[in-house]
């Protein structure tokens, strides 16, 4: 009961009864309330006047016990002599949560409400609405300060009594994360859920900082606008929408495919957005026109994981690629030929357009299109991944070669001028490799995928020949097998995204997990710059490159239950709520 003279006192409640107990003579024994005709009643929390500071209640023989019922009511009853004194109908659903402070009783219901009483009870003085049910309520010291757990949605509030200011402190996902995504301009990144939310990240604290979210929807996949603070998200039904993360507002939405959409990408200025879904539809949208639907491409023979990368126009390669060559065939040794089209993929030299590559969209094929013409025939590479699929696709910096996955855990390399494959580099997880990213000086990859695992590899050392088994060449291998590289583990689930992201300052690492948990990776400089060296050989240790091994992670954080502020799409002050003052005054 709080008190020196009451340690071995304690108050309980539950279905049609409230019990005094105390334990005395190593024995627990107990007293049941007389309830005066209110047995009938389910009573869920409890409160006691511990008897601190200025509180006329605070003397042992005066003090009271505050049980809340399932009915809304609650009951004052007197410690000392077990009897009900007074029965208060506060609210209209349950009350969840109850809190003494010095000069109020705080109470939480769970259709969302939470009221500040006086004392007597006569009116409330301050009310707020959350979307959830109010579950906890704790107050700091001096008692102006409030701290509110709501369910459901999983948020934390902090309410200044004496200011009326409300800040929501948790915001969090309520489900597994299902595709995430870095900002290129600010450390910043978004996260997609299976509870149908949307939600930016500020990677430097871990507080969310807007949320988006279609309601009846599940998101598939997400990226950002390479220019302006906006993103785009694909979602299972088919839609894609653009939501501007300043207004916190969706700006454009369309709805052309008929499965699930599971890649986007932007063109390098981002003019042209690119969407691809699980039929083998690929479809372009003019962003400086409203993001008005241009062209569709439709793959023949879909091949259901769709993953995209860039080739910039600026690049020297595309003035290489202008005159496609034609299929060409390399028999044994696992190599395989060629380039495959119909024409030009590049725009003439003094107009030029980025390359858009795309695998997955056609089983077996890596396509390359001209980003700014989809009716011109894409040139074509065949790949020999595992029975066809590849997991997921990226580009080395100057657009000469693409990395693939597979989903057998390996990862090839490929020329982009001739088609040929020039790398090859197996088992390289246990389990299918889901997402690769490559660090900006374009010297280490790092992969992740089902197996939990996040890997660091130095090009230089990773790829094998592919004729190495003509001459005999062979990799350097570490620990296990595998080339030199580093291991780090910190999700309980498969790793669904990883990216760089270097703005305003260092270069860090975010990693997402499909069981929410996010973590912010900081990265050394031999990953950042090019002359760096190589790591030495063995496994999960180096010389100067990688992840940090002593600090290396900035953040760990579970999303679903770390704190994170939050802004709405509706505007609201109090966990997408409202706040608003009752008929009495907090000063009195």
């Amino acid at each position: 009961l709080g008190s020196d003279e009451e340690r071995n006192r304690l108050v309980s409640c539950g279905a049609e009864n409230v019990c005094f107990w105390r334990l005395k003579g190593g024995t627990l024994r107990h007293c049941v309330a007389e309830l005066q005709g209110h047995n009938h009643e389910a009573f869920v929390a409890i409160a006691v006047d511990v008897g601190v500071g200025r509180n006329a209640l605070s003397t042992v023989s005066n003090r009271r016990a505050f049980v809340a019922t399932a009915s809304g009511k609650l009951m004052q009853l007197r410690v000392e002599t077990r009897a009900l004194e007074f029965v208060f109908q506060l609210h209209t659903t349950m009350i969840a949560a109850v809190h003494l402070t010095e000069a109020f009783c705080i109470t939480g219901s769970v259709d969302g409400v939470l009221r500040v009483w006086p004392l007597d009870f006569s009116e409330f003085l301050l009310e707020a609405e959350h979307e959830g049910p109010v579950s906890c309520i704790e107050s700091s010291s001096d008692g102006l300060t409030i701290l509110i757990a709501i369910d459901r949605v999983n948020a934390l509030g902090l309410m200044d009594l004496s200011t009326h200011r409300y800040i929501t402190l948790v915001r969090s996902h309520q489900g597994p994360v299902l595709c995430a995504a870095a900002d290129p301009r600010r450390r910043q990144f978004v996260t997609a859920s299976a509870d149908g939310s949307v939600r930016v990240w500020d990677s430097d604290s871990g507080r969310q900082i807007c949320e988006f979210e279609a309601a009846g929807e599940l998101p598939s996949v997400v990226v950002y606008h390479p220019t302006e603070h906006a993103l785009a998200v694909g979602y299972e039904g088919g839609a894609v929408r653009v939501f501007d993360v300043e207004s916190t507002s969706m700006s454009h939405e369309y709805k052309l495919h008929t499965a699930k959409v599971v890649a986007l990408h932007f063109d390098s200025h981002g003019r042209c957005l690119f969407s691809a879904s699980t039929d083998g539809a690929l479809v372009a949208y003019d962003a400086l026109k409203d993001y008005w639907p241009m062209q569709v491409y439709a793959a023949p023979k879909p091949g259901g994981s769709v993953s995209m990368a860039l080739l910039p126009g600026e690049s020297a390669l595309v003035a290489a690629m202008s005159v496609v060559p034609t299929r060409s065939s390399v028999g044994g040794g696992g190599a395989v030929g060629g380039v495959t089209g119909g024409g030009s993929v590049a725009d003439a030299p003094d107009s030029p357009t980025d390359i858009l590559a795309v695998c997955g969209l056609e089983r077996g094929l890596l396509l390359l299109f001209h980003a700014g013409d989809l009716r011109r025939p894409p040139a074509q590479i065949e790949l020999t991944v595992s029975g066809g699929r590849a997991a997921a696709l990226t580009l080395s910096h100057d657009g000469g070669r693409a990395f693939v996955c597979g989903a057998n855990g390996s990862l090839l390399r490929y020329e982009l001028a001739t088609g040929e494959m020039t790398g090859h580099a197996p088992n390289l997880h246990r389990e299918p490799i889901e997402t690769i990213a490559l660090s900006a000086s374009g010297t280490h990859i790092v992969t992740a995928g089902a197996d939990r695992i996040i890997k660091v590899w130095p090009l230089q050392t990773l790829f094998g020949s592919v004729g190495a088994s003509k001459t005999g060449a062979r990799r350097k291998l570490g620990v296990g097998g595998l080339p030199p590289h580093q291991s780090f583990v910190a999700h309980g689930d498969g790793v669904c995204a990883v990216g760089f992201s270097s703005a305003l300052g260092a270069t860090q690492l975010v990693s997402v997990g499909r069981d929410g948990l996010v973590a912010v990776w900081e990265v050394s400089e031999a990953v950042t710059q090019p002359e760096a060296e190589e790591h030495a050989a063995g496994r999960g240790r180096t010389t100067s490159s990688g992840l940090l091994s002593t600090q290396r992670m900035l953040h760990l954080a579970d999303f679903r239950t770390t704190v994170a502020s939050t802004y709405r799409i509706a505007p609201s002050t109090v966990a997408g709520g409202r706040l608003r003052a009752g008929g009495g005054s907090l000063a009195s």
